[in-house]
């Protein structure tokens, strides 16, 4: 299954995306050129503002992830 996003140049900014299946789901954000171990979770309910169609993409994820 493939995803089409319509932004005009995309940017990878990140690898995967990994949800930590808790009460609350929470969402492990790393910064690229950042040390990874300043990576930080997120409740899926209250991430931070995302770059570019970043967004889009994590709700297509979290769809995946519910429906597993």
């Amino acid at each position: 299954m493939g995803f089409v996003y319509d932004y005009p140049r995309p940017a990878v900014t990140a690898d995967c995306v990994v949800i930590a299946k808790e009460n609350e789901p929470k969402v492990l954000l790393i910064q690229r050129g950042n040390d990874a171990a300043k990576a930080q979770w997120f409740p899926i309910s209250g991430l931070p503002k995302l770059a570019f169609d970043h967004e889009e993409i994590m709700k297509d994820a979290q769809g995946l992830f519910e429906s597993l």
